[in-house]
């Protein structure tokens, strides 16, 4: 027979998470920006003095061709694209075909309209403002581009609908970039004080449970080889006195949590909520247990919170 500490293995794994959960917290929140500053940033182009990223609804894609270029704007004879059909004859089952094992009177034939291919639509003419000289446009030249609509103009006695392409800033982008920069350099800030907030109380109880933990393994390492000599009699004295001494241990134990909770310790008012929602060392009581879960959770501990949403309310 082996004695176990109430510090399992699974409880020991929740101590340090526990320990250092805030300091965890604020790393992950500090990964998720450098995160999204390595996402690329949209480009951004401004239109009468307003800047939009090219994500924005607001721009539309157009595909057309050069009409007219000059210095200030380009005249686009804008098209689109529609299927082109073709009716052919196919074989089709007739819908009473299952009455009929002749094969010949199974099928008939219909005229169905497939697609072929794909033809041009011309569309109305448009005036574009702004569009890059360094993409070379050319009277005949084929564009596919984005733009927004900013209202109307005439041209050769036509009114045409006028979009703006806009002019690329890199004001916006960069500002997007110092904003983003001064958010992750408050985060580290942020996790340097974090760390120099850990509780000594905090270090001491994990640095006792290592200990205790090492010194329930030697005692039951010493039971087992002393069990295994004796006669079953002594065996069960042994037992006794083994089980006196992890009582002992358990009793250190939650006598350190209960200290440590009585500073307002955020870990050792968790472990004491633990123990009265579990009845381990103590008569189960949830109504201690809500109490110290609450304060630990006041504190500062998320497990807490988690293990105060989880309590039963009865």
């Amino acid at each position: 027979m082996v004695f176990y500490s109430s510090l399992s293995c699974g409880r020991a794994k929740q101590i340090v998470p526990a320990l250092f959960s805030k300091i965890l917290w604020d790393g992950c929140e500090l990964n998720a920006i450098l995160n999204e500053l390595k996402k690329p940033i949209a480009p951004f182009r401004t239109v009468d003095k307003k800047t939009y990223s090219t994500l924005d609804s607001k721009w539309e894609t157009f595909q057309g061709d050069c009409v007219k270029v000059m210095p200030e704007e380009i005249i686009i004879s804008t098209f689109s694209f529609k299927p082109k059909q073709q009716a052919v004859v196919v074989r089709r089952l007739k819908a009473n075909s299952y009455m009929t094992t002749d094969e010949s009177k199974k099928y008939h034939e219909v005229t169905e309209m497939v697609n072929v291919g794909k033809e041009k639509v011309e569309g109305p003419k448009i005036i574009l403002r702004n569009y890059p000289a360094l993409l070379f446009p050319a009277v005949g030249k084929e564009i596919v581009f984005k733009a927004i609509r900013v209202g109307t103009a005439d041209f050769s006695g036509d009114l045409l609908e006028v979009c703006d392409y806009g002019q690329e800033s890199n004001d916006f982008r960069d500002k997007l970039l110092m904003q983003n920069a001064k958010k992750v350099k408050e985060s580290q800030l942020q996790l340097i004080e974090n760390e120099k907030q850990i509780s000594p109380i905090n270090l001491n109880l994990l640095k006792l449970k290592n200990e205790l933990h090492n010194e329930i393994k030697k005692i039951n390492i010493d039971y087992e080889a002393k069990v295994k000599s004796l006669p079953n009699d002594y065996a069960k004295q042994l037992e006794d006195s083994a089980g006196a001494k992890r009582q002992a241990v358990q009793d250190k134990i939650f006598k350190n949590y209960q200290d440590a909770a009585a500073q307002g310790d955020p870990v050792g008012l968790l472990r004491m909520g633990e123990h009265y929602r579990d009845g381990d060392g103590v008569e189960k009581n949830l109504a201690k247990a809500r109490d110290y879960f609450s304060k630990a959770a006041e504190a500062g501990s998320p497990s807490a919170s988690e293990a105060l949403k989880r309590l039963p309310q009865n």
